[in-house]
């Protein structure tokens, strides 16, 4: 999925999924999962200064890396302790990914967002998906 930001105007830009069309619906206990990983991939001609997050039932968990690792030309994963969301995940309603602004003005760009999955463990090798 190509997510297109423009913080330029906006203080931040975001896609939000409607859990009910997903495999595993709003029940995210079932398997017992403890991390969500998704692959993301960036463009060099971003601006580097925007921060990305991910949010479950509206608690916002940022990248830890460097903003400048999200606009690289290679797939890497994004492993999110299930744990730091704090929410109840046998009712998850939202499931946003989104770049938030950190400077005075924003910038723009796209990143390509891919595999997001629900593991018990983060993937090393072989994946554990449930």
């Amino acid at each position: 999925m190509p997510l297109v930001y423009d913080n330029s105007v906006a203080s931040l830009s975001e896609v939000t999924v409607n859990t009910n069309d997903l495999a595993i619906g709003r029940d995210w206990t079932k398997g017992a999962p403890e991390m969500l990983v998704l692959w993301f991939y960036g463009d060099p001609g971003n601006a580097a200064t925007e921060r990305m997050y991910v949010k479950v039932n509206g608690v916002k968990v940022p990248y830890p890396g460097d903003a400048a690792d999200i606009d690289t030309p290679e797939w890497k994963p994004w492993n999110v302790d299930l744990a730091a969301f704090g929410v109840d995940l046998s009712n998850v309603t939202q499931l946003s990914i989104g770049f938030e602004r950190t400077g005075v003005s924003g910038g723009a760009g796209t990143v390509l967002i891919d595999d997001i999955l629900l593991y018990r463990l983060a993937p090393e090798g072989p994946s554990e998906e449930i």
